[in-house]
């Protein structure tokens, strides 16, 4: 089934504005129906199509809602921001589970990196930071964050130096940071060719960018797939 077939029987509200795009690794325009993903985790409301490339075999949405819109999809209910505090009787589960993600983070960088109290460090996608302020109370390193949603709180917060916009339309000094990471972040970028040109450009030469994505080659993927969150 072609794509434009596809989306034609796609379920989702007129409010949203659709734009079609190419494959954001080759240029190419020609692509095959993948799966049909729904917002389970925030649950709007909606129908999104996933396609994979035919030329390369990147999978990637198409066509996606347009970026003036998407703002909406990471509000109180997203994790990663942490707007919501009571989580009920699963509030202590939950504080341990996140504050795991973050030691595991450190883990991967420690291979890579060796940090101290001159280092400079730059988390794209950053959200609230508990990351950049677990690597500050370690490491006692500079620490700077980059993100799109601007309500951002948590504490400990006004510790890091915060930009907020798109990551590639930021104006920081090049060549200037010792480590930057992207936790699953580049999925969600809009652009990700243009994130990474500019990722190499603020990068020292003798730094690390260290990126994490999801697998489709995952157990979780085959097990979840168009359910996996």
């Amino acid at each position: 089934m072609k794509t434009s077939e596809m989306y034609t029987k796609l379920k989702n509200p007129r409010r949203y504005k659709f734009e079609k795009v190419k494959c954001y690794q080759c240029g190419s325009n020609k692509s095959s129906h993948f799966l049909i993903g729904e917002e389970d985790l925030t649950a709007k409301e909606g129908q999104f199509n996933y396609v994979q490339c035919d030329q390369c075999e990147l999978v990637y949405q198409n066509p996606r809602i347009h970026i003036d819109q998407i703002k909406e999809f990471y509000d109180n209910e997203y994790i990663a921001h942490r707007k919501k505090k009571d989580w009920g009787f699963l509030t202590p589960l939950y504080n341990r589970a996140m504050s795991k993600h973050d030691r595991e983070k450190e883990k991967i960088i420690k291979k890579y990196v060796n940090l101290n109290s001159k280092s400079k460090v730059l988390d794209v996608g950053c959200a609230v930071g508990t990351f950049l302020l677990h690597l500050k109370k370690i490491y006692k390193c500079k620490i700077s964050g980059v993100d799109f949603k601007g309500d951002l709180s948590f504490p400990g917060f006004k510790k890091i130096d915060f930009h907020c916009g798109l990551f590639y339309e930021q104006k920081l000094p090049k060549k200037s940071f010792d480590l930057i990471t992207m936790w699953h972040f580049l999925e969600h970028c809009y652009n990700p060719p243009k994130t990474l040109k500019k990722a190499l450009e603020l990068v020292k030469d003798d730094g690390r960018v260290i990126i994490e994505v999801p697998r489709l080659d995952s157990f979780t993927f085959k097990v979840f797939k168009e359910k996996w969150p």
